[in-house]
């Protein structure tokens, strides 16, 4: 499932699989992704807690743990580097130079024994070898940019004396240090609150738009996805089951997980106290010898193929890529 020719793209995942080593057995986490992102692209995963998300994006950053494996033919090409399977060496110029991530927790992405200078500085001082002095001063800059008042002040300060907001703040300068470009953000506003939340999102999207970076977006938010990207991919059970612009997908979905997704966001015009729909089932771990569509189980439009052969990506009419046997169009 790709879009877009090699030269265009800055970001070509093909045959991604990765699987976990765990005490019950082998935990399938992606399964078979294709995915392209180029240049100044803005892209949204959504999908269920469970479904790969944060995998994938630690995927593409080459950060899984150690008991995490990936199938032979798994590919990940940013710019023509191959991040399966160069050095480690090679990966360090890469990340939090030309690919940044913004992680869900900004108090757990922050060392609470540093201050927030000497955070900051240190990936500008690594990759760009600036001095001690000319990284506080590009910092402070920094600091400037993301919106945080007297940066003169909050650069001396450890992480437990910001707030929420402004920790989150910290981490996005630290990932656009470097000028990244390609920006992750898993889950970037999770622990907010609204207004601070739409604060965020909008610096992030300036901050896309005024440094030319493309943006990954994982979210379990709808509205987030359709307020702030042009393309969306859907995940469940670590498959991408649809993918396409955003607003095609919301127009008219084609896999029944998206329509239930879709369905299960409140709206204003719903009766009061009227229940909520939901989406029947639950995720369950799957083993990577399970070579069905993994939203089977769930799937009101289920057919005997689902449950062995996972359906070759097909095209809509709308636009969207998906790979579903019995889709809505």
């Amino acid at each position: 499932m790709t879009l877009g020719s090699a030269a265009e793209n800055l970001l070509d995942i093909k045959d991604l699989t990765v699987w976990f080593e765990t005490p019950k057995g082998k935990r399938l986490a992606l399964d078979r992704v294709q995915l392209t992102v180029s240049r100044n692209d803005a892209l949204s995963i959504v999908g269920e807690s469970g479904s790969g998300k944060s995998v994938l994006s630690k995927a593409i950053m080459s950060i899984l743990p150690k008991n995490a494996h990936l199938t032979d033919g798994a590919s990940i090409m940013f710019d023509g580097v191959d991040m399966v399977r160069s050095p480690e060496r090679a990966l360090r110029t890469i990340r939090g130079r030309r690919i940044a991530m913004i992680f869900q927790d900004p108090m757990t992405a922050l060392n609470p024994t540093r201050s927030i200078g000497a955070q900051l500085s240190e990936g500008m001082r690594f990759h760009f070898g600036l001095s001690r002095k000319h990284a506080r001063s590009q910092a402070i800059d920094l600091l400037k940019d993301v919106g945080i008042s007297s940066p003169e002040k909050r650069i001396d300060q450890f992480p437990h004396e910001l707030s929420g907001g402004m920790r989150q703040r910290v981490v996005i300068a630290m990932a656009i240090s470097c000028e990244p470009e390609l920006l992750i953000a898993d889950e970037a506003t999770t622990a907010l609150d609204v207004t601070v939340q739409t604060e965020i999102l909008e610096l992030i999207r300036s901050l896309r738009q005024s440094r030319k970076m493309a943006l990954i977006l994982i979210t379990h938010d709808l509205g987030v996805a359709a307020n702030y990207t042009d393309r969306m991919a859907v995940m469940y059970g670590g498959q991408i089951l649809e993918i396409g612009a955003t607003r095609a997908i919301f127009q008219a979905p084609v896999v029944p997980y998206t329509t239930a997704l879709l369905d299960a966001v409140p709206r204003l015009k719903d009766e009061a106290h009227a229940h909520l729909r939901t989406i029947p089932g639950r995720a369950r771990p799957f083993a990577p010898e399970e070579r069905g569509c993994h939203f089977t189980e769930r799937c009101p439009r289920a057919e005997s193929a689902c449950q062995t052969h996972y359906a070759a990506a097909s095209r809509a009419s709308t636009g969207q890529e998906y790979h579903c046997w019995n889709p809505s169009c």
